[in-house]
């Protein structure tokens, strides 16, 4: 093999180090830039992550990272209506995402991957003519450091992808959220999420209540507001029902943070740069996202990086297959969920109202608790048609709701 410079990962989040895990296990040399000291921290993610799609991809997590397991969601109307959907069986996982996060980390670690913290990237520029890029991080060990292959990690927003003229995703498409820690949550049940919808607590999105684990849970929202925690503290004192679930409450460990819905980046490779994760927007544009959709993306942009630098080939074309193959798999899912993204964005605090009192006519959720994939949303749908009747029924609440 040639003297080549490490692969560099930016970013040491789930996504960030999965590639990382991916191009050490090919023997490939790979270095990760995280600019916090610590690796998991702050958390900018509930956890909430699908267990058939992290079956999917192939990564068993540990039972000492998992807080709880879940088998179905409430959701509320705004007008207060609730749904029930119930799977009978627990379908995802509340993760510890600090812990997570470090898990992943030292697996890469293990398989010969170097981690670099406190390293903050200032800068990126190409050298003229050629796919090398040159990266400066913020470190008491180095001022900068050389590479052929950057693969952006960094998450949301993406700063680095204008240097590599990427069009990141379109500002209007990004929602900002909050989220905190509450103990003494007894009322809430450990085997169900809590969805809140309605303009008044979070516009353009939705609340959420996730339960953690013994009494403990995550309250969080996002809207398309720039005070998203004013939002949060109107929510957990003024909801009609989230707020008697809360009284009494200790809240800690704040934290705030944007979140895109509005899919994929048109393209997520260039010359010396992949682009995975939040730095891609693989988010789910339904409900905000991003572990699974982002860690298979990232296995891939790993596979391809590992690939150019056994053959010292970083040019556009070679990487462009990294694009190709994650849209062969879970581009017709984010086209579903960005479709169902607009029609929520477009739908009013009414019209959301006669949606739920709908599907509580029709019985729809009992069909959907058939459902356990909550990542692959399209492949999900389409096994309805093996129940005609409740697929007859799913189409009945679409076409009266856009006909109202």
């Amino acid at each position: 093999m040639s003297e080549e410079p490490p692969i560099t990962v930016v970013g040491a989040g789930p996504c960030g180090s999965y590639a990382a895990l991916t191009i050490a296990r090919q023997h490939v040399p790979v270095v990760v830039l995280e600019e916090h000291d610590r690796i998991g921290l702050p958390p900018h993610c509930a956890g909430h992550v699908g267990m058939r799609g992290l079956s999917r991809i192939g990564v068993s997590i540990p039972a000492d990272l998992i807080q709880t397991r879940i088998r179905g969601a409430r959701f509320y109307s705004p007008s207060c209506r609730e749904l029930l959907l119930d799977h009978g069986s627990p379908v995802t996982y509340v993760l510890d995402r600090p812990k997570f996060d470090r898990w992943l980390a030292r697996q890469a670690s293990r398989h010969g991957a170097t981690y670099r913290l406190s390293s903050r990237v200032r800068s990126l520029t190409f050298k003229e003519g050629h796919p090398r890029l040159s990266i400066e991080a913020l470190n008491r060990d180095f001022q900068a450091l050389q590479s052929n292959l950057v693969i952006d990690a960094e998450g949301c927003p993406a700063s680095l992808l204008k240097a590599a003229r990427l069009q990141w995703t379109n500002s209007a498409k990004i929602v900002s959220g909050a989220q905190v820690e509450v103990d003494n949550a007894n009322s809430v049940s450990e085997e169900f999420v809590e969805l809140y919808f309605g303009r008044e607590y979070a516009p353009g999105f939705f609340a959420w209540i996730i339960p953690k684990g013994y009494g403990s849970v995550k309250v969080g929202l996002a809207a398309r507001e720039r005070d998203p925690v004013r939002l949060l503290n109107k929510f957990v004192s003024q909801h009609p029902v989230a707020s008697r679930k809360l009284r009494d409450c200790r809240m800690f460990n704040l934290t705030v943070h944007p979140v895109t819905l509005g899919g994929p980046i048109l393209r997520t490779y260039t010359s010396g740069l992949l682009a995975v994760g939040d730095a891609a927007s693989q988010v789910k544009p339904t409900t905000g996202g991003g572990i699974v959709t982002g860690l298979l993306c990232s296995r891939i942009a790993g596979e391809v990086g590992s690939e150019a630098w056994k053959h010292s080939n970083y040019t556009a074309e070679f990487l462009s297959t990294y694009q190709d193959q994650w849209r062969k798999l879970v581009w017709k899912d984010f086209l579903l969920m960005r479709r169902i993204r607009e029609y929520l964005d477009a739908m009013s605090d009414e019209k959301m109202n006669r949606l739920f009192e709908l599907a509580h006519r029709t019985g729809v959720m009992s069909d959907l608790g058939a459902l356990d994939d909550i990542d692959f949303q399209a492949s999900s749908l389409l096994s309805l048609v093996k129940y005609p009747r409740a697929l007859a029924r799913l189409l009945y609440l679409l076409f009266r709701t856009l006909d109202q």
